[in-house]
């Protein structure tokens, strides 16, 4: 499970934070409406948003940070939000708004804030929180918007402001020391599966004249698809046409059986598409190799066993 924070922000977002949902409109008595990014962590650290000019505060945060030969992250998966006031510095918080976020995909979400608040821990900035119960918002890359609603018998309106760096705020009310609105995603990261390939040696026929079978070209998945993950896929089989299948997972591709002369290497691949339900589609292209380790796919012959024949001495 992964958890960060970004902040409420107004104004033009970087191209990289992806598109703004204006649908649904905004309910009736709806007082204002920020943003708030869900991206990667190298997305946000290339922005003024990040660590490399970070605001006086903690800069925005966001899911896995890609490393050289890392699994590639795709999406991310929201399963809790949390409305915080980060910053307020009061023993009891009752918030006078509330608060609606909807997702990149247009996903409405109610942050109800009458139950009592969470603290937040001094070492997090301290503050308030408002969670959601369990959620499940996949495609969850991308802006999203917070729509504020003022509860009955409150005259508060938030405050914008901006840091010395130019990045844009919101505070609650109308004084830092109250907090500054921010919002704290729950979730994991959607990653494409690792592919691998594998040679499966045909058997060889029985005694007296042993022939190879046909050996089957296999794709392993790590870790394994979940089911209602489609793919499309083109085999290069090397001494056959080149052949393309598509489907749904289970059963997923079946190996290509394939029947290459004894002793000569040959080069098969596969290239194709994975893409989980709801999800962006992975692709990939690998070579298969027999020996592993080789270049190539070498089939060994089998053993042929010559019949011995016995003569009696004279």
């Amino acid at each position: 499970m992964t958890t960060f924070r970004t902040y409420a922000h107004v104004g033009p977002s970087p191209h990289s934070f992806g598109t703004f949902s204006p649908n649904p409109l905004p309910a009736p008595g709806s007082i204002a409406s920020y943003w708030s990014e869900v991206v990667s962590q190298n997305v946000i650290n290339g922005t003024p948003y990040g660590v490399v000019q970070a605001p006086p505060s903690e800069p925005d945060k966001g899911y896995i940070y890609q490393k050289p030969h890392a699994p590639v992250t795709t999406d991310f998966t929201v399963t809790r939000i949390c409305i915080q006031v980060v910053g307020n510095r009061f023993p009891t918080y009752t918030s006078p708004y509330e608060y609606t976020l909807i997702s990149p995909t247009g996903q409405v979400i109610p942050v109800p804030t009458s139950a009592p608040a969470m603290q937040i821990p001094a070492t997090a900035g301290g503050g308030w929180a408002f969670c959601t119960t369990a959620l499940y918002v996949p495609q969850a890359t991308g802006l999203w918007r917070i729509d504020v609603q003022r509860k009955p018998g409150f005259t508060d309106l938030p405050t914008v402001d901006a840091w010395p760096n130019g990045v844009s705020f919101v505070l609650s009310h109308t004084h830092p020391e109250e907090g500054i609105l921010a919002i704290e995603f729950e979730g994991t990261e959607v990653v494409c599966p690792t592919v691998t390939t594998q040679v499966q040696l045909g058997p060889c026929t029985p005694f007296p004249w042993s022939f190879r079978q046909p050996s089957s070209l296999i794709l392993n998945f790590t870790p394994a698809l979940a089911p209602g993950t489609t793919y499309y896929i083109t085999w290069f089989l090397a001494n056959a046409p080149t052949k393309t299948v598509a489907g749904t997972f289970p059963p997923g591709p079946s190996p290509e059986m394939i029947t290459y002369p004894p002793n000569v290497t040959l080069y098969p691949a596969v290239s194709g598409t994975i893409t989980p339900p709801g999800g962006q589609p992975c692709s990939f292209f690998e070579a298969f190799q027999f020996p592993v380790g080789s270049s190539g796919v070498t089939i060994p012959p089998c053993l042929r066993f010559l019949p011995v024949i016995f003569s009696e001495p004279r």
